[in-house]
């Protein structure tokens, strides 16, 4: 889990320098803002992060709200195709089809020979979108659409199967441009299952979804003259871009994290990935200073409150007892670096030490563990790791989409009949959005 931790922040480290080093050798050129038009085709791909899991219940007995999933975090990488039309000087709408690979994304609980569903390698969407442009080259959007989700997974014990079962994908992003035909955007995006799917001849129900951050890029093929509005040509307000982003800021987000902690037995192997996808928020405050046209260095930190619970098929206690675990979000001290892709738009890495509350439940582990054992809350250290994209919309307000990988260095250890039996090590995956207030 530690090295796709670091992979995810190498990759995304890499695609960003790349992305933005044409942005910092571009940055004494003459702005290109009032050179952009909106209207037209374009294609493009991404690629991130993605969290998924799987809700299950057997109707026949009493197990029920049981979650399997993986977060390692795993690779996800898309291809995209759309239209956009300026209805308005700064509002757009659009359609955007869009295809999501997903790399080695299980659901397994125990291993491929036990569980029924086993895996997914793909999901298709069709989104509608619509924009707000705060400046010439920039835009905050959201997008809504229907998804179509491939599944694996084992038939009434006779073979493996592939199937789609019908969903619904919503997202939120930034997207800027850094020449005349080529943006970039920062996107988090939720697909949920609507559709049930019935395996072992009905004795045990599955209902996927999905939590994917990227970060991408696109070619617009410019539009006929005379296709839709004019796009504004000044920013939405008015300040001078070398002191935009020196000084303070506070601000607050909405969040969607991904949660799965490692479970390890040392008769059993490792169990899971038990898991659970859950909304949360927080606040963060922090100093930013522009050290040069084009780069901008800074310190924030923050936190994110949830409620999670981690759930197991294999009952303990008495009565019998699945909920072993749950995750109360987490707090983190980042240092973060960024380049501006124009002079209110900023895309950032971030990384730093984070703390993740965790709690172990007595009713659970007090069946298996020995007497001397405690259970309870924990903080558990570790790191974040982040890459984002921010934006102002005023002079003193701006907006961001972020992703975060946040992962446990620190494991608490229950004592079963053998010497420290079962292990536990959680990690998040979270994608947010939130607005600044800078001073």
């Amino acid at each position: 889990m530690r090295s796709s931790g670091i992979a995810l922040s190498v990759g995304a480290a890499a695609l960003l320098a790349a992305v933005c080093a044409k942005s910092a050798l571009a940055a004494d050129l003459p702005p290109v803002a009032s050179q952009i038009n909106w209207n037209g085709f374009y294609v493009g791909a991404d690629a991130g992060a993605g969290f998924l899991e799987s809700r299950y219940k057997r109707p026949f007995s009493n197990l029920g709200n049981i979650s399997t999933g993986t977060i390692k975090p795993q690779p996800t990488y898309g291809l995209l195709a759309g239209f956009n039309y300026m209805v308005a000087p700064r509002f757009l709408v659009g359609l955007e089809g869009r295809m999501t690979f997903f790399d080695g994304a299980r659901f397994n609980e125990l291993n491929a020979n036990l569980d029924f569903l086993l895996s997914t390698r793909h999901i298709d969407a069709l989104l509608a979108r619509a924009g707000y442009l705060v400046s010439p080259d920039t835009m905050v959007y959201g997008s809504l659409g229907p998804a179509r989700i491939e599944v694996r997974g084992y038939k009434n014990f006779a073979g493996t199967f592939d199937t789609y079962l019908n969903g619904i994908q919503a997202a939120v992003g930034i997207e800027t441009y850094v020449s005349h035909n080529i943006a970039i955007r920062a996107e988090a995006a939720n697909i949920q299952s609507l559709d049930t799917l019935a395996l072992n001849t009905g004795n045990d129900l599955y209902r996927p979804s999905f939590l994917q951050v990227a970060l991408g890029a696109t070619y617009k093929f410019d539009a006929p003259a005379g296709w839709g509005a004019t796009p504004i040509l000044e920013p939405a307000f008015v300040k001078d871009a070398a002191s935009t982003w020196t000084g303070f800021e506070v601000g607050g987000f909405a969040s969607l994290n991904g949660n799965a902690p490692r479970y390890a037995d040392t008769v059993l192997g490792t169990q899971g990935s038990y898991s659970d996808l859950v909304i949360g928020g927080g606040g963060f405050v922090g100093f930013n200073y522009q050290v040069q046209p084009a780069i901008v260095v800074g310190v924030e930190a923050s936190g994110d409150l949830q409620k999670a619970g981690f759930s197991t098929a294999a009952a303990q206690g008495v009565p019998p007892y699945y909920l072993f675990a749950v995750s109360n979000g987490f707090y983190a001290v980042t240092a973060r670096a960024g380049w501006l892709a124009n002079p209110g738009t900023l895309l950032y890495l971030k990384a730093g030490p984070s703390w993740i509350q965790f709690k172990t439940l007595a009713n659970y582990w007090d069946a298996i563990v020995t007497k001397d054992q405690k259970t309870g809350s924990h903080y558990f250290k570790g790191y974040e790791v982040g890459i984002g994209v921010e934006t102002f919309v005023t002079s003193n307000v701006s907006v961001r989409v972020e992703g975060d990988y946040v992962h446990s260095s620190d494991f608490v250890i229950q004592q079963g009949g053998m010497t420290n039996e079962f292990r536990l090590q959680p990690a998040i995956l979270t994608g947010s959005v939130g607005a600044a207030l800078h001073f």
